[in-house]
């Protein structure tokens, strides 16, 4: 049995299972990772437009909510 196990630890073959699996552990990784970053920023513009809406709603000017929220003044007359 030992002396199977170290032949398939020089098997092409096994170290490149190996490294495949690692690799798609890698890329799975990366895509979480970016998933997650652009979950967080659909989040935060979500939450822009919500208090847009809500300072629209309070008769807030344009340009005051332009400049608190960073959203363009089209982007807010979108909410109206």
């Amino acid at each position: 049995m030992v002396k199977k196990l170290e032949e398939m630890s020089y098997d092409p073959e096994v170290i490149g299972l190996y490294d495949k699996e690692r690799m798609d552990k890698f890329v799975h990784d990366v895509d979480m990772h970016y998933a997650r970053e652009e979950g967080i920023e659909e989040g935060i513009e979500q939450n822009k437009l919500e208090i847009a809406k809500n300072m629209l709603d309070k008769n807030m000017g344009i340009e005051i909510i332009s400049e608190i929220t960073g959203l363009t003044k089209e982007e807010i007359e979108e909410l109206r």
